[in-house]
């Protein structure tokens, strides 16, 4: 997905029918006095849908879990209350005209991508627009107050499924200006630059060091999005303990949702009951500084995404059709950029991958991708005296992993891979013979 030269709605749509234009919680809508249509932004893009309200029937499109909740709950006239919006303090309108982006959406995960988008529109519209952001609370703490005017709307994540008419925003940011418009979002997009978006969104501490430490696991609370459920706690203390005979300097850290569980003394516990500004950036300086991150895909890996080289989303098999969704979408140059999100695939609830299996799969996997840094830098370096040998390397560049267990670990099992195929073969050769003689 290549940079978007006009987000615009005006760019495709008439003077008219801009005028129609809803925000109806996280669907943009163009509505007229029988139907409304979804108009092309985020999963709207995807989803298309023509709906004639008096009949309740779809003209154009078909019903899905995305448009399914707009076609159940829209009704006219079920505005935002005003209670639940702050507006920002207009002491002076810079420009004559005004966007507004929509950040509000029924997860956390979509919102947050949505809100990565303000870094391109904000280069391509800061000269000629003044530029609203309506904003769930979880987010606001991430929107530069120096570049954008920011509306806080208090409705949780579930409750934007209430399908509240947005107008009383629109109304207000209309008094204001001479004309006003809106910009597509996209969820997908391609990040050509992600380190430029830690700066402008200020995702890491000012005090943050850049110091490569950690091993971290995102832990969850809720029993549908856990590792094995009630075996949990069990299962990632004995990884650790595992994951330590190869990483014996590096310390452990469990992160994510707080609750009775309790972890061991030399396992960091970072968890917590809220979140907010602190804490985020916090964690984010975790995520920053680990080496790995492990945790269940969900919209809690994307940070550990956008900092972590190698992080791990275990996947329940019905989950699959969400892969490559909940991270950040941004170019691959190199073998080692592969290696930014692993996805190990289990059964419905991961109870089939235990702690050994996870441990094993982790250090080939963490050790084919240092394998794969030795080469790139290698073959940039065609200086034979200045060239290392691959073991100079990892202890040069990685001598918190221990190299030489690992490729021990490997050996053993190619070595029982091995005999276990060749007496399957033997089996086989024998049923086969057997059953050509009876």
């Amino acid at each position: 997905m290549n940079k978007i030269s006009n987000r615009l709605f005006s760019s495709f749509l008439s003077n008219q029918d801009l005028a129609k234009v809803k925000l109806v919680s996280y669907f943009p809508l163009l509505v007229d006095e029988d139907k409304y249509s979804l108009l092309p932004s985020d999963h709207c893009y995807y989803y298309p849908l023509t709906v004639d309200v008096k009949q309740k029937k779809v003209i154009k499109g078909e019903l899905n879990f995305f448009n399914q909740i707009i076609f159940n709950n829209y009704k006219k006239d079920n505005l935002l209350p005003l209670d639940k919006v702050n507006f920002p303090d207009l002491k002076q309108v810079d420009k004559q005209n005004a966007i507004i982006v929509n950040l509000i959406d029924n997860c956390y995960g979509h919102s947050f991508l949505k809100l990565l988008n303000l870094y391109e529109i904000y280069s391509l519209y800061k000269e000629v627009f003044d530029i609203f952001v309506i904003c769930p609370v979880a987010l606001q703490h991430y929107v530069p107050k120096d570049k954008f005017k920011l509306i806080n709307v208090k409705l949780g994540f579930n409750d934007a499924m209430i399908c509240y008419d947005f107008e009383p925003i629109i109304l207000w940011v209309k008094q204001q200006y001479k004309s006003i418009d809106f910009v597509t979002l996209d969820t997908y997009y391609c990040h050509q630059t992600p380190d430029d978006l830690t700066a402008f969104f200020g995702f890491l501490p000012e005090n943050h060091i850049s110091q490569k430490q950690y091993i971290t696991f995102y832990y969850r609370a809720d029993y549908f999005r856990t590792w094995a459920g009630n075996k949990q706690q069990k299962r990632i203390i004995n990884f650790f303990n595992q994951l330590q005979n190869y990483f014996p300097t590096t310390q452990l850290v469990i992160a994510g949702d707080l609750d009775s569980t309790k972890f061991p003394n030399s396992i960091k516990d970072i968890r917590t009951k809220a979140f907010g500004k602190e804490v985020d950036l916090m964690c984010n300086s975790y995520f920053a500084n680990s080496f790995i991150v492990i945790g269940l895909i969900g919209s809690n890996m994307l940070q550990p995404s956008m900092f972590c080289d190698f992080t791990v989303h275990l996947t329940q098999k019905n989950k699959i059709t969400i892969i490559a969704e909940e991270m950040l979408n941004h170019p691959i140059e190199s073998m080692s950029g592969w290696f930014k999100n692993i996805y190990l695939i289990g059964n419905e609830d991961l109870s089939d991958i235990n702690s050994n299996l996870l441990c094993e799969q982790i250090i080939l996997l963490y050790h084919t991708y240092i394998a794969k840094k030795y080469k790139e830098v290698a073959f940039t370096n065609k200086l034979f005296s200045s060239r290392m040998s691959q073991s100079e390397f990892y202890k040069n560049h990685y001598p918190f992993f221990d190299s030489e267990k690992s490729l021990q670990l490997k050996s053993n099992i190619t070595d029982f891979c091995f005999k276990k195929s060749i007496i399957k073969y033997k089996i086989n050769k024998v049923l086969k013979k057997l059953k050509l003689n009876y």
